[in-house]
């Protein structure tokens, strides 16, 4: 792995990678897009609603001892945004119920909620405020969590792991001040705060040596980017985060120094990245171990850990009329999603969706992770690996329907087995409506 991130670190300064203003890339299939924004000329307020019908097939169990399970969800999507001179807001509201049909987990609410201001409070200068609220679980958990911040593959946490079956409490806040100091600089500061708890369902009932991890987080950054040209915009970024797990002495802290850089390139292509030296600090890890399925047993281990590490990542996104194109590559620390602390996280992804016919999409997508634990008196590290395809064809007044497939294969690397059994192959097909109105400007 070392020498994989060596040759990416040598593609990322040759092709003069980085930038402050990098996203993650777009949601994963079978995620509800968010609406775009009125800009001049359009409509400035629009209130937006779909609703979903999914039935998915697991080949693997979420809970111990259990086989393939089919579940049911139904979903809506209420969502309204409003863009004024000085104000630019968003509401949304996700509930959904999955209904499982075999009794394995039960049938549950799932619910999201975010809301996304953005005010212009002086002329140069912008305040924006975030917050998001999930409950959801790791049967219908194929998509990463939204991040506040827009350098998106710094902050954004590991959620490419799918745990034993859990129900998942997330919540994130940010705050963000922007300066623009001339026509072409600016400079930002952001604060985020984000908590994860895992309920009982999560192990064994009454029994905290067999429950996944939660754990909290809070990070500070500050940015300046200049743009040199019509193309090139470089910055210079500072983040300090703290971490810790509830419940237990667990925990540390990282900061950063990172040069960013993006090019814009002609017909709709991006090319964004960082790179920077990160200094950590963690104290006892901890990490579960899972058998069959079920949290067996939690491994804590005495430490103290403190060092440097190289972090960085670069997007590259390309939209054509009829394909689209995202890829990732990223290292940084990172937390293991309730399954471990703190550890040094690598993911590669990619994605292409394809327009084949007037009504019919192809989208195919691809994901690597892996995760190596700190302050181990030997190495512990695990592995995700992903892929998946599906096809979508849009009907008359908002109509649709999608076929997908996705096979997750996740494995330990080195060290103290984690994983166990967890692979999974899921079908899934959808029914889709989704309705869009403008209220005027």
């Amino acid at each position: 792995m070392h020498k994989s991130f060596a040759g990416f670190l040598i593609l990322l300064a040759v092709t003069g990678l980085a930038s402050a203003q990098s996203t993650a890339p777009n949601a994963v299939s079978g995620e509800i897009a968010p609406v775009t924004l009125g800009s001049s000329g359009q409509m400035t307020n629009v209130i937006h609603t779909q609703f979903s019908a999914q039935g998915m097939y697991d080949s693997s169990s979420y809970i111990a001892n259990g086989g393939g399970n089919w579940v049911t969800y139904l979903q809506s999507n209420f969502s309204f945004m409003q863009d004024r001179k000085r104000m630019r807001w968003s509401l949304e509201y996700d509930p959904g119920v999955v209904l499982d049909q075999s009794g394995q987990t039960g049938s549950m609410l799932n619910q999201n909620f975010g809301t996304d201001m953005t005010f212009k409070v002086a002329r140069h200068t912008d305040i924006r405020l975030h917050d998001n609220f999930r409950i959801d679980s790791s049967i219908l958990r194929n998509a990463p969590l939204d991040t506040v911040s827009e350098f998106g593959l710094l902050s954004r946490p590991d959620d490419s792991l799918l745990a034993p079956y859990s129900r998942r409490t997330y919540e994130q806040v940010g705050l963000q001040a922007t300066q623009m100091l001339s026509a072409r600089s600016e400079f930002t500061v952001s604060g985020n705060f984000d908590e994860v708890n895992f309920d009982e369902k999560s192990g064994t009932v009454g029994s905290p040596q067999q429950q996944l991890i939660d754990t909290r987080a809070a990070d500070g950054e500050a940015s300046y980017s200049y743009r040199l040209s019509r193309r090139h915009t470089i910055g210079l970024m500072y983040q300090h985060q703290d971490y810790w797990v509830q419940g237990v002495d667990s925990g540390g802290q990282s900061q950063g120094f990172f040069y960013t850089h993006s090019v814009t390139f002609a017909k709709g292509m991006t090319l964004s990245g960082f790179i920077g030296p990160q200094y950590t600090r963690n104290h006892n890890q901890i990490f579960v171990e899972i058998d069959n399925g079920s949290v067996v047993d939690r491994h804590f281990v005495q430490s103290q850990f403190g060092g440097w590490s190289v972090s960085g990542g670069s997007t590259l996104q390309v939209q054509r009329k009829r394909t689209g194109l995202a890829l990732s590559a990223v290292r940084r620390v990172n937390d293991g999603d309730g399954l471990s602390g703190a550890g040094h996280y690598n993911d590669f992804n990619g994605r292409v969706t394809r327009q084949v016919f007037r009504k019919w999409t192809v989208d195919v997508n691809a994901d690597y992770s892996n995760s190596q634990l700190l302050g181990t008196a030997s190495p512990v590290s695990f592995a995700a690996v992903s892929g998946g395809a599906s096809l979508h064809r849009s009907f008359r007044h908002g109509l649709s329907a999608q076929a997908s497939y996705l096979r997750i294969h996740q494995l330990d690397l080195v060290g103290q087995p984690i994983f166990g059994n967890l692979d999974h192959n899921q079908i899934s097909l959808s029914l889709n409506y989704e309705f869009s109105h403008g209220l005027g400007r």
